[in-house]
């Protein structure tokens, strides 16, 4: 398993787990500023 929030997630990154990978979870918030800011 691996959780992320993708920003270095590359095909070389998960070629790396070959084999031992089942699933990848993605952290994703909002690319306007002003919504991260009322996120926290």
């Amino acid at each position: 398993m691996v959780v992320t929030n993708g920003t270095r997630l590359t095909e070389e990154y998960l070629d790396s787990f070959e084999g031992c990978l089942d699933w990848v979870g993605l952290s994703i918030e909002s690319g306007r500023e002003t919504v991260n800011a009322e996120l926290g």
